[in-house]
């Protein structure tokens, strides 16, 4: 490292530490460094061809750039690069940026923002915002057009972070020549585009949509203007708040459709406000589209400071606008305040928490209790929830000695006079001795009251039990258990369980057991056993129920495991008759790339055998699957898949597969029903299809070969700049019958006018043919689209619908949003090209 190498290292160190507080400078680059002094003040400068630094996540580049330490000010000079945290781009040739508040000041500016190349003499950023002043812009300064198809001048051009730009008393330039004066103008920096379209159809006639952006000093948004010759004016909006609230406001009148008096209406007015002691919401929605006169409402305030009480106040509640149809039944809070002690009082030993919820309800009636079912369907109820928990674990006063106490209660008291309550306690004492343990745990629940409610209807119940257990485990592979449950209400013991565990390795052992001490019976013993020394495992479970004297199934199990490979048999017995239930073997092994699986299952009471086998080389696979049906010895009831076995081959390579399919006649040694399924798919740049198709292979009843069934679905380029694209589906109905639907089916011809200018030409089917009955007119749908780089338009002629349409679309990437819309690939790589810089 030579001396200039660890000065610029010092440097590099010392601006790192100067500006901890508030940014993290880097140099990356630079070929010279001066000090100097000047009027009493440190000045450093760096030269370089050019000179890299990065401001935390912002990139700088200059050939010249000095730092005044006293003034915490860069100053770059010659070539200046500058881009923010956002990504946009500013360049010119002086730029000043204050450190302290991040400020900058630029001359002679290009900014790119988005899809927008924005000029200027001066250039400001504050708080985020770029201000430009006399800024001219447009967004097709990237689409290689001589003059630009259109652009604006503004005496001030805003940059917001985010996604939009304003500019204030604006000219809107057509090739350079000033067409109209806007005192100000909104546009949007992401897809939200300012649109407009003209259709023409037989039932609504002419119609025009536009979107067109607005701003105000409330906020800004879009203007929604939909017009119908024959219905009427539709208006609406969608609006953005500009204040420290997230405000979003959007509504939507349509006319009456043709034959109707009501028209449709719907809103969604949000708001949410919050810092780190409150938080506040409300939001407003109607649809006629899904639940006509219908407004929903929900308006919450909440408390969130971490120190109690936590409070929540909501309010819930739908407007029925046309009493004339039944409302939604719906659960509504009108209002409810919720008080909540979280932290509550705690100590190391004690807990203490709580809840108050006072509600009024507008809800279903609980049709179980006869008084709310005098209310009606619903009713208009109060209720108070009163909630609590405690916990108790004292410190033990001499060692192995535990104790816990729980109380959980809930009171829920209505306007009705009625009550519900559900409250549970709980006890656990616990002492050890060494390897002898002893523990007594009690418990008493209580659900009781009724609800004229049915959303928080309790069961009845009550319960008080008295549980005492012991275990003795002398040693690790040694351990014995009891227990006793008693029910305090009834006055009776629940059964004893007992249990013993021995595990000596390569063995283990474990008895359960239970006793009705009521009826002084066993009730049920159970057994499993193992044995495992690796890699093999052997293990048998059995049990015996007394009341019934049978015994339980045998499971037996066999495992062998090693790297890359397994082996796994599994039996079950029915010991009370001696016949078997069912098998199951499982195999695999694998070697680096290749992989064999087996699996078998024969359930001996149906008699059928469901088995796979398959091999893996790669991305190659071969599989044999089957399910056969063998003829029971058992001649009632009969079954007319004995005797047969269904049966199939499949190939995969990757996506790819050929499967061959029939179904085994054993008595006629025959098959019937073979299929071939072929399943093709490709996805490259130039096309992305799937396809399938179902042959029928010759049988002893009918040796012909035919096409059952083929579906396809995709786009592909047959050449350089036409596709075909859609979905095509055959099926066979019958001897000489059959359907083919399209969906969408059709082709794509693009015009390459000149770079970045395309013209591109679809036409599409989307119909259902029944042969032989005949050949419906065709009712093709057209759509032209032009694309401009910076602006596209749209001509649709639909014959099915009898309609036209012509939009168009602003903004860059606009040809590409009209084609999503009407789900077009493209020809030439399925791709529009993007905008150089972005």
């Amino acid at each position: 490292m030579n001396a200039w190498t660890r000065l610029l290292f010092g440097v590099c160190l010392w601006g790192l530490g100067l500006f901890a507080q508030a940014a993290t400078l880097e140099v990356l680059a630079a070929d010279r460094l001066e000090l100097r002094r000047e009027a009493g003040a440190e000045l450093v400068i760096l030269i370089g061809s050019p000179v890299e630094m990065r401001l935390d996540d912002q990139v700088l580049r200059a050939e010249r750039v000095e730092y005044s330490r006293a003034a915490r000010r860069l100053v770059l000079m010659g070539s200046v690069f500058f881009q923010d945290e956002e990504g946009r781009v500013i360049q010119g040739e002086y730029l000043e940026l204050h450190l302290e508040d991040e400020t900058l000041e630029a001359l002679k500016v290009e900014v790119q923002a988005g899809e927008f190349d924005l000029t200027g003499p001066v250039a400001q950023r504050v708080a985020g915002q770029i201000l430009l002043q006399e800024g001219y812009f447009t967004p097709c300064g990237r689409c290689g057009q001589p003059v630009p198809d259109y652009a604006f001048t503004a005496r001030k051009v805003v940059l917001y972070p985010g996604d939009r730009l304003i500019a204030y008393d604006a000219w809107v330039l057509s090739r350079d020549a000033p067409v109209l004066f806007l005192p100000v103008l909104m546009l949007h920096l992401s897809e939200r585009r300012p649109r407009l379209e003209v259709g023409l159809d037989e039932t609504d006639g002419l119609t025009v949509f536009a979107d067109l952006p607005y701003v105000t000093a409330g906020g800004l948004g879009f203007t929604l203007l939909r017009y119908f010759e024959r219905r009427g004016l539709g208006i609406g909006f969608d609006h953005f708040g500009a204040g420290e609230a997230f405000e979003r406001y959007r509504f939507l009148y349509l006319p009456p459709e043709v034959g109707e008096t009501k028209g449709l209406v719907s809103y969604d007015l949000e708001y949410r406000l919050e810092d780190k002691a409150f938080r506040q919401e409300a939001r407003i929605v109607r649809d006629d589209a899904v639940q006509p006169g219908i407004t929903t409402y929900t308006l919450e305030a909440t408390r969130r400071e971490r120190t109690d009480p936590f409070v929540r106040f909501t309010l819930d509640g739908v407007l029925d606008h046309d009493p004339s149809t039944p409302a939604p039944v719906r659960i509504q809070k009108l209002p409810e305040l919720e008080l909540a002690w979280r932290r509550g009082v705690q100590t190391r030993a004690f807990r203490l928490t709580g809840r108050l919820v006072f509600t009024g309800f507008q809800a279903p009636t609980n049709e179980l209790n006869r008084s709310a079912r005098a209310l009606g369907r619903e009713a208009l109820v109060g209720r108070t929830l009163v909630e609590h928990a405690a916990t108790l674990r004292p410190p033990a006063p001499w060692p192995g000695l535990g104790l816990s106490l729980e109380n959980r209660f809930r009171g829920f008291y209505y306007s009705t006079a009625e009550r519900q309550v559900d409250w549970t306690t709980r006890f656990s004492l616990r002492q050890a001795w060494g390897p002898f343990s002893l523990a007594l745990t009690g418990s008493r629940a209580v659900q009781e009251g009724e609800t004229p409610l049915r959303l928080d209807r309790l069961p009845e119940r009550r319960s008080e039990r008295l549980e005492g257990s012991l275990a003795l485990r002398p040693v690790p592979e040694f351990s014995v258990s009891a227990r006793l449950p008693r029910d305090l209400l009834e006055g009776t013991f629940d059964p004893l369980a007992l249990s013993l565990t021995a595990t000596p390795r390569p063995l283990s052992l474990r008895l359960d057991h239970t006793r009705d001490l009521e009826a002084d019976r066993p009730l049920t013993t159970r057994a499993q056993l193992q044995f495992a020394p690796r890699p093999w495992s052997f293990r048998v479970t059995a049990g015996f129920n007394h009341p019934e004297a049978r015994y339980d199934p045998m499971v037996a199990t066999l495992a062998y495991a090693l790297v890359g490979g397994n082996l796994f048999v599994s039996h079950r017995r029915d010991l009370n008759s001696g016949v078997g239930l069912d098998t199951s073997v499982s195999a695999t092994l694998r070697r680096e790339a290749f992989a064999f699986t087996l699996t078998e299952r024969l359930d001996e009471r149906r008699a059928v055998l469901v088995g796979r086998v398959q091999t893996v080389l790669g991305p190659q696979s071969l599989s044999f699957t089957h399910t056969a049906y063998f003829k029971d010895a058992q001649p009632e009831p009969e079954d007319a898949l004995e005797g047969t076995a269904d049966l199939s081959l499949a190939y995969t390579v990757g996506r790819q597969s050929v499967v061959l399919t029939a179904r085994w006649l054993g008595d006629e040694a025959r098959f019937i029903d073979p299929t071939l399924r072929l399943r093709l798919s490709r996805a490259t740049l130039e096309q992305a299809w799937q396809a399938e198709a179902v042959w029928h292979l010759p049988e002893a009843e009918d040796q012909r070969v035919f096409l059952e069934r083929f579906t396809a679905r995709g786009g592909l380029d047959l050449w350089p700049d036409v596709s075909l694209q859609g979905g095509l589906a055959y099926q066979r109905t019958g001897e000489g019958r059959y359907t083919l639907s399209l969906d969408g089916f059709g082709v794509t011809v693009a015009f390459r006018a000149e770079p970045k200018t395309n013209l591109f030409v679809s036409g599409f089917v989307s119909q259902t043919f029944n042969h032989p009955e005949g050949v419906p007119p065709l009712a093709p749908k057209f759509v032209i689209t032009l694309d401009r780089c910076c602006w596209g338009a749209r001509l649709t002629l639909d014959a099915a619908r009898r309609e036209a349409r012509l939009a168009f679309l602003f903004g860059g990437q606009a040809a590409s949003f009209l084609f999503r819309e009407e789900g077009i690939e493209l020809p030439g790589g399925l791709t529009l090209p993007a905008l150089e810089g972005r």
